[in-house]
């Protein structure tokens, strides 16, 4: 049996089949190395649709805003749609003053591309201009979970809890998760004037029912003590969070607690605190030549004369150990740039007489031990 050659023309046909393949696949996966290397968009044919295209309509934006229209519409045709080529379109329809089509095309971008900051900043800026609070609230707490600029996140809170639906519509997201209060709290660090709309915040948020964190709160609470705002520290920290490790001067080394006012140890070398033989009391050794800060704690005390007792054992300290001497120092903590001013400077006197002066709302007691032993130690605070 002949065995049968295809014709000229079919082979022609087949090859250029083949051709025409291996072009396509040559240019889509240059326009995939495009991504990485825009200056490849030169060989890659446009209106493919792809990266390339996309590096073009940036390029035609950053030399004329508004002339990438056409090709922002081409590359949005395509499905499934990302969201920079919509963000794209959105700032071109805008440049032509298309502000229907900007709007479709950003609303689109954010809910496509939740890590698309531009498009979030667009959408967030719209919402708050048209006191659409709920829909602006959303752009923030997305913002704040990508955490890529925070002055931009701070900015936007800001504006948001100038007014009272603003902050309503803040409160209602807070328990959603962390980031949101992280932004709120990082918001009155950079600027205390803030301080009050963010407590409100907060407080709403509790009253509305929510289940934020204590230890949200406890970030929060943290930082107003530092700052000297004692009184809304107090206002703002919820009943639920509060724990009887603050409740008087004992200490308690085996509760774990996220409370604010409550006593807190901080490691420092050379140093040991261990529970005391008496319930309340600790024992300190610190093998250090200098003091060392064996507890700290944050006060809250109203203006007026006040009492610190501190006691320790006189019984004789282990063969061959110094005897410790514990102290006392308390600082009133000023807002601002007012800064830490004494009320107490190291006393180890058994009773320490001081006066809280009109308008020193936060003070911060801080107990030291000399090199030695100091057992059973106890304070209070009248």
């Amino acid at each position: 049996m002949t065995r049968r050659w295809p014709s000229l023309p079919s082979i022609v046909v087949r090859l250029a089949i083949f051709i025409a393949i291996a072009v396509l696949a040559t240019a889509f996966q240059a326009d995939r190395w495009a991504r990485k290397n825009p200056a490849i968009m030169a060989v890659v044919p446009e209106g493919l649709g792809g990266f390339a295209d996309l590096h073009r309509l940036v390029l035609l934006e950053s030399v004329e805003p508004g002339s990438g229209l056409a090709l922002a519409k081409s590359l949005v045709a395509s499905r499934p749609i990302p969201a920079e080529p919509l963000r794209l379109l959105g700032n071109s329809a805008i440049e032509k003053d298309e502000t229907e089509l900007a709007s479709q095309a950003l609303s689109l971008a954010s809910q496509r591309g939740w890590r698309d900051t531009f498009t979030q900043i667009a959408v967030m800026a719209s919402a708050i201009a048209a006191e659409e609070w709920d829909a602006a609230a959303l752009r923030v707490d997305a913002m704040a979970r990508t955490a890529r600029d925070r002055r931009l996140i701070e900015n936007g809170l800001a504006l948001m809890l100038a007014q009272s639906g603003g902050r309503e519509a803040v409160a209602e997201r807070l328990e959603e998760g962390a980031p949101l209060s992280i932004s709120l709290v990082g918001l009155i660090r950079s600027d205390e004037s803030r301080v009050e709309q963010v407590v409100a915040t907060f407080a709403a948020a509790e009253e509305g029912g929510g289940q934020l964190s204590c230890s949200s709160y406890a970030n929060l609470v943290d930082v107003l003590l530092a700052k000297g705002y004692g009184v809304e520290a107090i206002g703002v920290w919820p009943r639920r969070c509060q724990t009887e490790t603050s409740a008087d001067f004992a200490f308690d080394l085996d509760a774990v607690s996220d409370d604010p006012l409550a006593w807190r140890y901080p490691d420092n070398s050379g140093l040991r605190v261990s529970a005391g033989d008496d319930e309340g009391s600790i024992d300190i050794r610190n093998r250090a030549v200098l003091r060392r800060a064996f507890a700290t704690r944050y006060l809250t005390l109203p203006p007026g004369e006040h009492f610190i007792s501190l006691s320790q054992s006189q019984a004789d300290a282990a063969q061959g150990e110094l005897s410790g001497q514990a102290a006392a120092t308390l600082q009133c903590v000023g807002r601002g740039s007012a800064g830490m001013r004494p009320l107490v400077e190291s006393d180890d006197a058994l009773r320490i007489r001081f006066v809280v002066p009109q308008g020193c709302t936060t003070q911060r007691l801080s107990l030291t031990a000399s090199r030695g032993k100091v057992t059973s130690f106890r304070i209070a605070v009248d």
